[in-house]
C-alpha cells in the first residue's frame, strides 16, 4: 500500500471516530439486523432519508465500515475494477458539542481530514457545501488506490460534514477520478433529508 492510500484509510478511520421503517418504496432496518432492500428507491431509517440513483444499490452497515455509518450506497463498477461508494454516517452531539456553533463542529471534521493528509499535494482546501439544504463543508483528496493485480486506479475521496439537529452527519464518498459519478453524487446529496431522532 502506498502512503497516499494509507492516508485515505486513515482519514476514513479518523472521520468515523470524530467528534462528537421500511416499506415497499423505502428500505431501512428499523432495528439492527433487519434486512435491507438493496434496490429500494429510497432508504429511510435512523433519522435519514436518501434516494438511490439508478444503477446503484443500498447496503446495510456492517463490520467493514465505521460504527457511525447508517447506510452505504454502492455505485456501478468502472472498468470491472472498483465501484463508487458513499457512506452516510451520524454522530450524536455531546452536551458540550451542542453548545458550540455548527460551523465549529464541522470545522473540527475538516481539520482532522487536513491533518491526516498533511503534506499531500492532492488535498483540496475545505469548501462550503450544501447537504439536505444545510450549509456544511466538503474536503476532497485525490489518490491512487492499489489493486490486487499490482496496478493502481486514480480515485477521489470527498468528505462532507453538516450539523442537523442534535447530530453531526458525514457523507464519505470514494469515487473514480474523472467525474463520471459527480451527477449521481449530486443527486444523492440533493435527496438527503434528516428527520428528528
Amino acid at each position: 500500500m502506498n502512503r497516499t492510500t494509507l492516508r485515505v484509510v486513515g482519514t476514513m478511520w479518523v472521520l468515523s471516530s470524530v467528534g462528537c421503517g421500511g416499506g415497499a418504496a423505502t428500505a431501512g432496518p428499523a432495528t439492527p439486523g433487519a434486512k435491507l432492500d438493496a434496490t429500494a428507491a429510497r432508504f429511510s431509517a435512523q433519522g435519514l432519508s436518501v434516494a438511490r440513483p439508478d444503477g446503484w444499490q443500498l447496503a446495510a452497515a456492517d463490520k467493514s465500515v465505521g460504527k457511525d455509518v447508517v447506510v452505504v450506497l454502492i455505485g456501478p463498477t468502472v472498468d470491472q475494477r472498483l465501484a463508487a461508494t458513499v457512506e452516510i454516517a451520524r454522530r450524536p452531539l455531546s452536551a458540550m458539542d451542542k453548545r458550540r456553533p455548527p460551523a465549529e463542529l464541522v470545522g473540527m471534521v475538516t481539520q482532522e481530514a487536513i491533518q491526516t493528509f498533511e503534506g499531500s499535494d492532492a488535498v483540496a482546501a475545505p469548501a462550503e457545501a450544501m447537504v439536505a439544504g444545510l450549509k456544511g463543508v466538503v474536503v476532497q483528496v485525490k489518490y491512487d488506490e492499489p489493486l490486487a493485480d499490482g496496478t493502481e486506479v486514480p480515485r477521489v475521496a470527498k468528505i462532507y460534514a453538516v450539523v442537523a439537529g442534535d447530530n453531526l452527519w458525514m457523507v464519505r464518498c470514494v469515487l473514480p477520478s474523472g467525474g463520471a459519478f459527480e451527477s449521481d453524487l449530486n443527486s444523492i446529496l440533493a435527496s438527503i433529508a434528516f428527520e428528528s431522532t
